[in-house]
């Protein structure tokens, strides 16, 4: 077999075709958790929002609960179920 002399810009360009498929690696295997990740926050998000539209959709407001209150305490007066203080 005969030797090749290999000259510095050979050994430059071996080199750097080296790092740009270390680079192509790394930014599929970076875009694959990226994608991951986008999803679960993504999913973590819409639960979120379920959740919230749960509790509001459960929440009484101190207002509305006085209101509701004094329209209870007025009706016990009515029918007499609760003696006036």
């Amino acid at each position: 077999m005969k030797k090749k002399n290999i000259t510095t810009d050979d050994l430059a360009e071996m080199v750097q075709k080296g790092f740009k498929e270390v680079d192509e690696k790394l930014k599929r295997g970076f875009g694959e958790v990226d994608e991951k990740l986008e999803n679960k926050f993504n999913s973590l998000e819409n639960e979120m929002k379920i959740i919230r539209k749960h509790q509001i959709a459960h929440t009484i407001y101190r207002d509305e609960f006085e209101i509701l209150e004094t329209r209870v305490k007025y009706l016990e007066n009515i029918l007499n179920l609760h003696p006036k203080n």
